[in-house]
C-alpha cells in the first residue's frame, strides 16, 4: 500500500473538558509552539501553510446573495406537520432565481432531508431550530458516503453536494431528534454480535460533499441519529464558533457513534473557537475501507487540517482520531 499509514500530526495543548483549564505551563508552551508554527508558516512536513489559514473573518453575508425568509414560500415554524416540501421548494426557487440565503426565523421547523443547490445558503436565526424526524426511516435513501464506503443509505437532514461556497450559519440550532433511534439501537447491539452501525436507518445531521470553500459558523448542532457532521471530498472548509453535542452514557440513552465532525478525504480544513461534547470522537478522519482501499477513486487521504482554540467536553471518547476508515493523514495541527 503506497504511503499507507503515513501520519504527520502535531499536538499543541488541548483544553479537555468544559470549564477545565490546562495547566498554566502547558497552556503557555502550547501557545508558544503554535506561535512558532504559524510564524514559520509551515506544516509538520515542512511544506508552506497557505495564508488562507490565518483568515478568521466572520461570514460576509453581503456576498451570499439576497436573504429570503422561509415564510415567503409558505413554510411555517411550530407546525405539527413536516415542512419539508415547502422548504425544499424554497431552496429550488432560490436556486432558479440565481441564488441567495434561505432564512429560518425563531421557532421549530420540522423537516425531513433537505437538498441544497449551488449558490443557496442556510441561515438559522437566534431561536430557530431545524428539527429532523424522530424516526430515521422517515428520511429518503440514496447512494451516499458512509463508514468509508459508497452505499445506499439514509441521507442527512442537511445535504449539499457540489455546492462550492455553501455557507451554513447563524445563532440557531440543527436538532437531529435522534433519541428514538438510540433507544432502538442498544438492545439490538446487545443481543446480536453481528449488528452493524448501518443496520438501522440513522441519518446524519449535516452531510456536505464534493464542495469547495464551505463555511459552517455560529450554530449549535445536536442529537444526531448517527455522525453529527460529515464532510466528504471538500476543500477549504472553515468551521468556527459551533457547538456540537449529543448525550453520553450518564444521560441514557447514549447516542451511538455520534462523532462531532467526520472528515473524509478532505484538504485544507480550519476549525476554531468551538465546543464538542459527543458520545464518540470529536474529530474522526475517514478515507476508505477494506483491502486496497487507497486504489479506489472514491477514497482519499486527509491533508492540511488545523484545529485550534476548541474545548472538548467530558463525554468525548477522543479529541481527534485517525479513524477506523483512515489510511493516509498528513499535516494535522491540533
Amino acid at each position: 500500500m503506497k504511503n499507507a499509514g503515513t501520519i504527520i500530526i502535531t499536538v499543541i495543548g488541548i483544553a479537555a473538558g468544559a470549564g477545565i483549564p490546562m495547566g498554566a505551563e502547558a497552556a503557555t508552551n502550547g501557545m508558544a509552539a503554535r506561535a512558532r508554527a504559524m510564524s514559520q508558516g509551515t506544516w509538520p512536513d515542512g511544506s508552506r501553510m497557505d495564508g488562507w489559514f490565518s483568515d478568521r473573518q466572520p461570514v460576509d453575508e453581503a456576498r451570499l446573495g439576497r436573504p429570503r425568509r422561509a415564510e415567503e414560500f409558505g413554510a411555517k415554524p411550530d407546525e405539527a406537520g413536516m415542512q419539508t416540501e415547502k422548504l425544499q421548494s424554497a431552496i429550488d426557487r432560490i436556486a432558479a432565481e440565481g441564488g441567495g440565503v434561505l432564512v429560518l426565523g425563531a421557532g421549530t421547523w420540522n423537516s425531513s432531508s433537505l437538498f441544497f443547490k449551488p449558490l443557496v445558503h442556510l441561515k438559522l436565526e437566534k431561536g430557530a431550530t431545524l428539527k429532523g424526524p424522530a424516526d430515521g426511516g422517515d428520511t429518503p435513501r440514496s447512494m451516499t458516503r458512509m463508514t468509508g464506503m459508497t452505499i445506499e443509505y439514509n441521507v442527512a437532514l442537511v445535504n449539499a453536494d457540489g455546492c462550492d461556497g455553501f455557507t451554513l450559519y447563524g445563532e440557531g440550532t440543527i436538532d437531529g431528534n435522534g433519541r428514538r433511534t438510540w433507544e432502538a439501537f442498544w438492545p439490538q447491539r446487545r443481543k446480536n454480535s453481528k449488528f452493524h452501525d448501518t443496520t438501522l436507518p440513522r441519518p446524519r445531521n449535516v452531510y456536505i460533499s464534493n464542495s469547495k470553500d464551505v463555511r459552517v459558523s455560529g450554530i449549535a448542532i445536536k442529537d444526531s441519529h448517527f455522525w453529527t457532521t460529515h464532510f466528504y471530498k471538500c476543500e477549504r472548509l472553515r468551521i468556527d464558533n459551533v457547538r456540537i453535542t449529543a448525550p453520553g452514557p450518564k444521560t441514557p440513552p447514549a447516542s451511538p457513534s455520534a462523532d462531532a465532525i467526520d472528515l473524509d478525504a478532505v484538504r485544507d480544513v480550519h476549525v476554531w473557537n468551538s465546543f464538542f461534547n459527543v458520545n464518540d470522537d470529536a474529530f474522526a478522519l475517514k478515507g476508505g475501507k477494506y483491502y486496497k482501499c487507497e486504489e479506489q477513486p472514491e477514497n482519499g487521504g486527509n491533508f492540511n487540517i488545523l484545529v485550534e482554540d476548541c474545548v472538548f467536553g467530558p463525554v468525548c471518547h477522543n479529541a481527534f482520531t485517525c479513524g477506523s476508515e483512515a489510511f493516509l493523514c498528513r499535516n494535522i495541527i491540533l
